[in-house]
């Protein structure tokens, strides 16, 4: 009998707890809803231009090859080391980008100041390290190789230095 007894108890107690967790949460999630963290910011405010465009053709899509909307990737780091964090975009069937940041989310595409070797292949994603351990990074862009109407191969971009415009370039 007292077993009973403390079995409901324990049942009432959790009831009560779940019931005020329920009115906890939703209370703050009005919170939340009413204070926006992000917006949208136009790309003619932030010059941030890339788009990663899927053409599917007869030879290549979906169908031919099961990855086709995998997506490629974005990298992030300071490139150039003045303290913003600068974005690479990798594309499936399009050009890969380097962007710096300028300060208040504005960018600069500099991707042929940069010297970034644009082969088309499918870009698959990016890693962004100091490969050679000189103190600048490095980026490695995954490709997708021999296949179908794909050929290429992988990029390994060492950074060769920062110009006096203050954009890295890179070599293959």
């Amino acid at each position: 009998m007292r077993k009973n007894k403390v079995v409901g108890h324990f049942v009432k107690y959790s009831i009560s707890v779940l019931l005020l967790s329920i009115l906890f949460f939703s209370c703050n999630e009005n919170k939340k809803l009413q204070s926006q963290l992000f917006a949208t910011l136009d790309s003619n405010y932030t010059h941030l231009t890339f788009i990663n465009q899927l053409k599917p053709n007869p030879g290549f899509n979906l169908f031919t090859y099961m990855y086709y909307y995998n997506g490629a990737g974005v990298g992030a780091g300071d490139f150039n080391y003045d303290g913003l964090i600068d974005l690479f975009f990798t594309a499936n069937q399009g050009d890969n980008k380097l962007f710096l940041n300028k300060g208040s989310i504005k960018f600069d595409d500099v991707t042929v100041a940069a010297n970034i070797p644009q082969d088309k292949g499918g870009s698959t994603g990016v890693s962004v390290i100091d490969f050679n351990n000189d103190g600048l990074l490095d980026i490695y862009v995954f490709k997708v190789g021999l296949y179908k109407t794909l050929n290429s191969k992988n990029q390994l971009l060492i950074c060769q230095g920062i110009n006096k415009q203050g954009i890295p370039f890179y070599k293959d």
